[in-house]
């Protein structure tokens, strides 16, 4: 080689990282689309979009409804994925006691159809995905 060419050795620390961040590049991409749940409040349907934004309505139990609230409640705002952590903060919603909130999970696992997280109490959840 020249003296002005350079050969670009991997070295495993570097290979480490790049695994590393195409796993959770992979991650975020199968995210990306329509979630739902069922839990004590009742159901949860979350569209999570590719630009980071989200869109989620729960459907309040018949147990749960609140009485000026109505029987279901919309949230958008922005969310993000990292080192095994789904981030939310919320930006707009028709249930005043949720604007500005944040939501945290720790994802369990993730596949084609479902969606296995703990949320930020430490229940374990299952969803799955719509389309």
């Amino acid at each position: 080689p020249s003296p002005t060419t350079k050969s670009v050795a991997t070295s495993p620390e570097s290979s480490a990282v790049e695994k590393t961040r195409r796993r959770e590049d992979r991650i975020r991409e199968m995210l990306a689309g329509s979630w739902t749940y069922t839990d004590k409040k009742g159901a949860v349907t979350l569209v999570l979009r590719p630009d980071g934004t989200f869109v989620s309505t729960r459907s309040w139990a018949k147990a749960m409804k609140r009485l000026f609230e109505g029987r279901t409640a919309t949230s958008e705002g922005r969310w993000a994925y990292s080192h095994g952590s789904l981030t939310g903060r919320i930006s707009s919603t028709t249930d005043p006691f949720l604007l500005g909130h944040g939501f945290s999970a720790r994802l369990q696992s993730i596949g084609e159809e479902t969606l296995v997280f703990r949320d930020v109490v430490g229940e374990l959840k299952t969803a799955r995905r719509l389309r």
